[in-house]
């Protein structure tokens, strides 16, 4: 039984990682298309 809890845990932590990454990684996309953005705005101007 504990070690099945243990698993479950683990199971847990690497889902909430997993969530906590995918966010990461829309925030810095999001970032990188502002940068985009203003770059193409200066570069035309």
């Amino acid at each position: 039984i504990e070690l099945y809890q243990n698993k479950r845990n683990m199971e847990m932590r690497l889902k909430e990682q997993e969530i906590a990454i995918r966010a990461q990684e829309k925030e810095i996309r999001e970032a990188n298309e502002l940068m985009i953005d203003a770059l193409s705005s200066v570069v035309e101007s």
